[in-house]
């Protein structure tokens, strides 16, 4: 299968590319990546936010695994936040519908629920309504509203 994953140079992600690497035909997608990142690998250089470069990127894919974020800490604004995490998930759902992708996957957050006082550990935890408090939280959950909407309105599966 023709897996593309974007925000592809997080740590979360690498630990994805090795699970992925043996079976799949991967390519990556990241504005950066560090020395010597997967060689063997396909990268793509560039932001989610250039809608051109995802149809091109997303072109003959099966799947793509959006994990692209901008991090709830002090080197992003609330407005890299919502151009990100709320414009760049539509962006990056929107091409992988125009261009035939079957299946996406969409890494959300725990912060959807920060509003809430929880102990998230417990089993069944993420089945409660969204409630946040943080502005990262809240753009996590539109970006999980965007990937329903266009699973549902384009039948494309999706988790």
């Amino acid at each position: 299968m023709k897996v593309c994953i974007t925000g592809a140079a997080s740590t979360v992600a690498l630990k994805v590319i090795e699970r992925l690497n043996q079976q799949h035909e991967l390519t990556l997608l990241d504005i950066q990546y560090p020395p010597n990142f997967f060689p063997k690998i396909r990268k793509v250089t560039g932001s989610i936010l250039d809608r051109k470069l995802m149809r091109e990127v997303f072109s003959g894919q099966d799947a793509v695994i959006h994990m692209a974020i901008a991090h709830e800490d002090s080197s992003t604004t609330n407005e890299q936040r919502w151009k990100v995490n709320a414009e760049g998930t539509l962006i990056v759902a929107q091409e992988a519908v125009a261009v035939g992708v079957k299946k996406f996957i969409y890494t959300s957050s725990l912060s959807v629920l920060d509003g809430y006082d929880l102990n998230l550990e417990e089993p069944g935890a993420e089945e409660i309504e969204p409630k946040q408090s943080s502005f990262y939280g809240f753009t996590k959950h539109l970006g999980e509203l965007i990937v329903k909407f266009y699973a549902e309105k384009q039948k494309m599966k999706s988790v």
